[in-house]
């Protein structure tokens, strides 16, 4: 399989993933200060706690459900003009709520309307992103690419929310500017992308019809032996991760802590997570990816029952960092062999997939938790979800797909 990206240059001075990292660096703060200052407006508009989530439900179930068949279209047009399109029309939305926040006071049904459209075109933008990335970079450079990609991430999960709260606080409308600008940033730099951001595709027949292919790359990726038992392993291990940060915000508050101290306890995993995106490419190069992998999990089964020893948000924090450590290793390492091992063709639809089975988990996980601490409380529902994690982790390590998988010569 032929991609061209072995004449790539070296990483450092790769100027088109510069380009696209830059601009979703921007874009990704812009989210997550605009996806904290939603809630806050819809409760500041109309002081109902069930339309804030209604409308966050809106947003995140339009990107989930529109997974699978974003990823159909993204692997059949032009990644590029998608990814610019995706861009434009979050850029348009943002910018049409901040008009009418400045002038009026807008109904819930355009707030919908909003999440709705900023949710399914971020589903078409991600499941195009991932396929982008593979072409920029050399394949060698995929996992610290991958890395490099994490990081941003992680620190948009740290910055992101005070951010939102601060301009939110100076004026309602300026955090959806700042996504507006933020998103009209990623449209400029990847328009000053000049290679080609996928293969040429010759066609060699009738096209398959769309629905017949919206569980292609589900089919693909557990029929490739690693993707399908690191896939299934990160899936049960993200059931429990909601549970458990449900789990420490009911402690903290149960012991007093502040909205304040909430926040710094997360903070400082999101702080764990930058660091741990920062050295993936050396723990990578070092350690076998199962191994990683396993010992990514022993991690989370030591610290989760630390959880229940500390009141204090600071040491809470400090325990919290050790998963958001992890997170990004883990993140990184089944990323950038997918990337690697699946054909153009898939890229999009393989992508969409996993996020998909990770995002459906999550959304399991927190009715889980929620569940779980209404009968038997933080402390309680921490050591339950210790005994799952270490049974997770028994279990994947007699995968021989797991522990000896994943890696691939770099000539390839």
């Amino acid at each position: 399989m032929s991609t061209g990206t072995s004449e790539r240059p070296a990483l450092r001075a790769n100027r088109a993933f510069w380009l696209l990292w830059v601009g979703q660096a921007g874009s990704t703060l812009g989210s997550t200060s605009s996806a904290l200052a939603m809630p806050l407006l819809v409760l500041a508009l109309t002081g109902s706690p069930t339309q804030a989530g209604l409308v966050g439900f809106v947003a995140t179930g339009s990107a989930v459900v529109g997974l699978l068949p974003a990823g159909v279209v993204a692997d059949r047009l032009d990644r590029r003009g998608l990814m610019r399109w995706c861009d434009a029309g979050r850029a348009g939305a943002m910018a049409a709520l901040t008009v009418t926040l400045a002038l009026s006071r807008p109904p819930l049904v355009e707030l919908l309307g909003l999440a709705l459209v900023n949710g399914s075109l971020s589903a078409l933008f991600l499941a195009a992103h991932s396929g982008a990335v593979r072409h920029v970079v050399a394949r060698a450079d995929l996992p610290t690419a991958v890395a490099r990609n994490q990081v941003y991430e992680q620190a948009a999960v740290v910055g992101g929310p005070p951010l939102g709260g601060v301009l939110f606080a100076v004026a309602r409308p300026l955090p959806f500017l700042v996504d507006a600008v933020s998103y009209l940033i990623s449209y400029l730099t990847i328009t000053a992308i000049c290679i080609p951001l996928q293969e040429s595709q010759q066609p060699s027949g009738p096209r398959e019809p769309t629905r017949r292919r919206l569980l292609d790359g589900l089919r693909w990726s557990f029929a490739e032996p690693f993707l399908r038992a690191s896939v299934l392993y990160v899936a049960a291990l993200t059931l429990v991760s909601p549970a458990v940060v449900l789990s420490v915000i009911v402690g903290a508050s149960a012991h007093g802590a502040s909205a304040t101290e909430t926040g710094v306890i997360f903070a400082l995993s999101g702080i764990g997570g930058v660091a741990g995106a920062v050295v993936a490419p050396k723990i990578q190069q070092r350690w076998a990816p199962g191994a990683v992998l396993l010992a990514a999990g022993a991690v989370c089964a030591t610290a989760v029952p630390l959880l229940t020893t500390t009141t204090h948000p600071i040491l809470l924090g400090v325990i919290l960092a050790a998963t958001g450590f992890v997170s990004p290793l883990i993140n990184t390492i089944i990323v950038s062999y997918q990337m690697r091992v699946t054909p153009d063709r898939l890229q999009g639809q393989a992508y969409a997939s996993m996020i998909l089975i990770a995002g459906s988990s999550a959304a399991l996980g927190s009715l889980t938790g929620g569940f779980l601490l209404t009968a038997i409380g933080p402390t309680k529902s921490l050591l339950v979800l210790t005994a799952v994690i270490v049974t997770v982790v028994v279990t994947a390590s007699s995968s021989t797909a797991l522990r000896t998988g994943g890696q691939m010569s770099t000539s390839c």
